[in-house]
């Protein structure tokens, strides 16, 4: 799903007693995603990945890099919140089921940050919030996204739309 989701393709070689081969091609970023002329603040970020899933991880680390963006990562929300401490990113990409502290605690302590109450977050989820789960995102200011239905120029154009919106992009317009 995430590889549909980033627009490529999987294949699988595999025959008995040979093994299996699965191949992940994933589309090269194109030059022409990035509109000559516009502003170097909506096309690049300083971007937080929180994600414990390796290969999301790496996924959504490549994906970001490829178009210009600086990305740090974090594979739990301890790891997430000592991020966040040091310093603040332009825009925070987000999972909910983290290890060591949820996405929610990762983002309730976020708001609580000098700075943090308006940083723009991305939450990633593998299912619809409702109910109070969907009440907490948005009271804590939080964009969500579905893992399975994001494709890549959407994930991008979201994610330059929120640098845009990122406290430290508005000081320096």
């Amino acid at each position: 799903k995430f590889v549909q989701a980033m627009e490529g393709t999987v294949e699988l070689d595999s025959a008995p007693g040979r093994g299996s081969t699965f191949t992940v091609r994933l589309p090269a970023p194109a030059a022409a995603e990035i509109a000559p002329g516009a502003p170097v603040e909506s096309r690049m970020a300083n971007v937080l990945v929180v994600e414990d899933d390796d290969s999301v991880r790496e996924l959504l680390q490549k994906v970001l890099s490829s178009h210009g963006h600086q990305v740090a990562t974090a594979s739990c929300g301890a790891t997430a919140l000592q991020s966040l401490a040091e310093g603040l990113p332009d825009v925070v990409v987000l999972d909910l089921m983290l290890p060591h502290a949820n996405g929610y605690d990762v983002l309730r302590m976020l708001r609580s940050m000098k700075g943090g109450d308006q940083l723009p977050v991305l939450v990633l989820s593998a299912h619809e919030p409702w109910g109070a789960e969907a009440d907490q995102l948005r009271e804590l200011s939080a964009e969500v996204a579905l893992k399975g239905s994001l494709h890549t120029h959407d994930f991008l154009a979201r994610i330059s739309r929120m640098a845009t919106r990122a406290p430290a992009r508005r000081a320096a317009a």
